[in-house]
């Protein structure tokens, strides 16, 4: 196998539905919320199951009175997700591959800008065609992925839920996920600790885990259930937080104390090492 074996889409949201339909305005939302779909390829026959690429907005050229009817914004130029093919149908009219999103960087609010993406793809950013990108090509895109600093901004609390008469605090499953991502499924104690390769992720196991816990959620005027409350660890660390001595938790929290205090106070999560070690030693 050559070594351009990743690809690369063109996403030109005035083309989506068909050039200058007005449902265009609609792909800010497809884009944010994009999972799985099929994608045109024209003549590209390079292409496998398993094979890795990304997504790019060369220009968005929607017509302004469109966007304004729909109070939708422009989208920026940049790389908006990566993603692995799960079908080709070479023989389709243009040919058409199937397609699951691996990270979606609208999603993460974390697009590679213009400049950037320039820098990565050279003359193939403002190429309006799709065609192949080698292996350090896309291993840049998740180094420039990498220096995007964290999207922290405090959230409103959530409305409790009643489970079996008892009023609980609810969790955002995606938060968690996207917490996991962000820490390139590592454990946040030590990267050291490697587990097993999981199924649902296809990377090293790791599990989520709320630093300043949910149960105090009342202590506190903002969401607790946010990614910046939420740490990457490995199972033994985690269990160790819940269940192990006084000395390997104290030593764990300062560690992930120093990592994301500054986090927890922009999201209005203020706290002090003493103040974190004493909800633990509390619920021990």
């Amino acid at each position: 196998m050559k070594d351009s074996n990743y690809l690369y889409l063109m996403c030109n949201p005035n083309m989506w539905f068909g050039n200058g339909n007005k449902k265009n305005y609609q792909v800010n939302e497809i884009l944010f919320n994009l999972d799985r779909t099929d994608w045109g390829v024209s003549s590209l026959k390079k292409i496998f199951i398993g094979m890795q690429g990304i997504i790019k907005v060369s220009r968005d050229d929607r017509p302004k009175n469109i966007l304004d009817e729909y109070n939708i914004e422009k989208l920026e130029s940049g790389i908006y997700a990566t993603f692995e093919v799960i079908d080709f149908f070479p023989d389709k009219k243009d040919g058409r591959v199937s397609i699951q999103i691996v990270d979606n960087f609208f999603h993460q609010n974390k697009i590679i800008s213009k400049e950037k993406s320039k820098g990565i793809l050279g003359d193939k950013f403002n190429a309006q065609n799709q065609g192949y990108i080698d292996s350090d090509t896309y291993k840049l895109v998740y180094e420039a992925i990498n220096e995007i600093p964290y999207n922290d901004i405090p959230k409103l609390k959530k409305e409790l839920i009643t489970e079996k008469s008892k009023e609980i605090y609810p969790r955002d499953e995606e938060e968690k996920v996207l917490a996991l991502k962000l820490a390139n499924y590592k454990c946040e104690v030590d990267e050291e600790h490697t587990t097993f390769i999981a199924k649902s992720t296809n990377e090293n196991y790791v599990e989520g885990h709320h630093l300043i816990p949910i149960s105090q959620y009342a202590e506190f005027q903002y969401d607790v259930d946010v990614k910046a409350n939420i740490v990457s660890l490995c199972p033994t660390c985690h269990r160790k937080l819940h269940s192990g001595v006084t000395k390997d938790i104290e030593e764990i929290l300062e560690k992930l104390y120093f990592l994301r205090s500054n986090r927890l106070k922009k999201v209005g999560l203020g706290i002090t090492i003493d103040e974190l070690k004493y909800i633990y030693y509390g619920n021990i």
